[in-house]
């Protein structure tokens, strides 16, 4: 009788062995799931893997998850702001017209008054030199300009750089050729000057002789042809 007892006892002991094994393999400290599984954890609701680490309360799960909202808020609220265009509700950035008009500050009006020309024939010839280059041909200036003579002087307004350095020549072109004329001996036949009144002693003057500096208080220049 004992004999068969003993017997019993330990059928049932084993009997048991695979259901504590099973149970074992189901505790939370061995769980080896995928992140994004449902896992169901004995006396707690069922929670998604990921949210929590293993041994961590629903409670912890929730603060770390609030702490990361908060975190990201802040760093919503430090990043700068972009310019936010009235009625539409989204960022816009300026936009630069490249077709627009841009102003000149740096040029100025100045008055040119050319006296001593023989009334009522041909044009007068402007020509303006910002450097030495080629001074007086008109080839090489800057600027060009001519009107009519309509007397013996007339005026005209030159837009000139302010702060530059020119020098500005001027013939009346009495055969409406376009160049100065000259007699077989390279002398001009035609009325013809420079700024500051400048002359050369065997033909023109030198660019620094002529030169003038273009500054605001400069608003007028008087030039004398002969």
């Amino acid at each position: 009788m004992r004999s068969q007892s003993k017997f019993l006892i330990v059928t049932g002991v084993m009997s048991l062995m695979p259901v504590v094994l099973w149970w074992d393999q189901q505790s939370p400290a061995k769980i080896n799931n995928v992140p994004g599984d449902i896992v169901d954890y004995p006396g707690k609701a069922p929670v998604k893997s990921g949210a929590m680490s293993v041994g961590e309360s629903e409670s912890d799960g929730v603060a770390g998850q609030v702490s990361t909202l908060k975190s990201s808020s802040e760093e919503i609220a430090e990043s700068p702001a972009l310019p936010v265009a009235v009625g539409s509700g989204e960022p816009s950035l300026e936009r630069v017209d490249a077709d627009a008009e841009v102003l000149d500050a740096g040029t100025q009006s100045v008055e040119l008054l050319v006296r001593g020309l023989r009334p009522v024939e041909g044009r007068v010839q402007v020509a303006v030199f910002e450097g030495a280059r080629g001074f007086p041909d008109a080839a090489a200036a800057s600027e060009r300009v001519n009107v009519s003579a309509g007397g013996e002087e007339t005026e005209l307004v030159l837009q000139l750089k302010t702060g530059a350095v020119v020098a500005i020549a001027v013939y009346q072109d009495l055969d409406s050729n376009d160049v100065l004329t000259k007699n077989g001996l390279g002398i001009p036949t035609e009325p013809y000057g420079f700024s500051n009144n400048a002359r050369g002693t065997f033909g023109p003057p030198r660019f620094d002789k002529a030169q003038l500096t273009i500054t605001d208080a400069l608003k007028s220049l008087e030039i004398r042809v002969r």
